[in-house]
């Protein structure tokens, strides 16, 4: 994480603060101190506290340096920061249970948290037994757009690149390029040996053009393919920075997954949801023994609800 970015996750706290989060060892050594203000040593400053456990800025720091895909909303955003924090307190007292059930010590390697975590997991939110046929069934039934398969098209193509920065007589002789190359595949020139020779789409030089399974999901393909059957090409293809020459080789219609492809993930998928919601239920039985209570003024000002409305 770079400093840029804990400046940014620290904005709107304290200065003293700021100082002790940049100011530690983790961060690259200690900055001066404001204009005016003599040096003094960094200290904790605590953020909240779970039951009578204080998090400090520096807990905060570390719990982020461990999830960095947290960190850029955490960073930006008032609702990243919540979820972070939320996140960073549920992990808590997740510890305190696991410390309070003997399966960790007061001091945990990460491994032994692992391990504590699936032991708790299976004391108090265990995976429950797979759902009959019937709920995963209902489930197929009813979330049918989940399981539809779109339209989708093989395509060859004859790629030629405009740069973003191309004037009118650039662009106009990347298209002549492109209308040569039409020419010979309409004197017969097979498509892929002329794809291999003038293609500038790396995915499909060396393979006749050949780019794959394309979703008919963009409109302007879906405009360029109008009336394009199956062998046949187009004319050249305008787009803001290319020209094309495209074959269609293969139409796959829109299609719904069948039901037995699909029944051992969506029963994966009951088993793992329900799971979710027993661990949110007991989460919520440990923040009624452990409240948890904003220290830090800004935060206080940011959710004055708490973090848990």
């Amino acid at each position: 994480m770079n400093m840029q970015m804990v400046k940014k996750l620290l904005r709107g706290f304290t200065w003293t603060c700021l100082f002790f989060s940049i100011g530690s060892t983790a961060w690259g050594g200690e900055p001066a101190a404001p204009k005016g203000q003599a040096n003094v040593a960094p200290v904790p400053v605590v953020m909240l506290r779970v039951g009578t456990r204080e998090l400090m800025v520096r807990d905060y720091m570390e719990f982020l340096g461990r999830n960095p895909t947290l960190v850029e909303q955490a960073a930006n955003t008032i609702e990243g920061k919540k979820q972070a924090l939320r996140l960073m307190v549920e992990e808590e007292l997740l510890r305190q249970a696991m410390r309070e059930a003997g399966l960790i010590s007061a001091t945990p390697t990460p491994e032994e948290e692992t391990a504590g975590l699936k032991e708790l997991a299976k004391m108090k939110f265990p995976l429950p037994m797979a759902p009959g046929e019937q709920a995963v069934r209902d489930f197929y039934d009813k979330n049918q757009s989940e399981f539809n398969m779109p339209k989708n098209i093989r395509l060859s193509q004859i790629h030629f690149r405009v740069p973003p920065s191309a004037t009118v007589e650039e662009r106009a002789a990347v298209r002549a390029r492109a209308e040569k190359a039409l020419e010979r595949i309409q004197a017969g020139e097979p498509f892929a040996k002329v794809a291999d020779e003038l293609t500038e789409n790396p995915r499909g030089k060396g393979h006749g053009g050949d780019v794959g399974l394309v979703w008919m999901d963009d409109e302007w393909l879906v405009k360029a393919l109008d009336g394009i059957q199956v062998g046949q090409h187009t004319g050249v293809v305008e787009a803001p920075h290319k020209f094309d020459i495209l074959l269609l080789t293969e139409v796959n219609e829109a299609q719904i997954t069948p039901f037995d492809e699909v029944k051992q993930s969506i029963s994966r998928h009951l088993r793992v949801t329900e799971q979710a919601q027993l661990r949110q239920a007991y989460l919520r039985s440990l923040r009624e023994q452990l409240p948890v209570v904003l220290v830090l003024e800004n935060l206080k000002e940011e959710f004055p609800n708490g973090l848990f409305e």
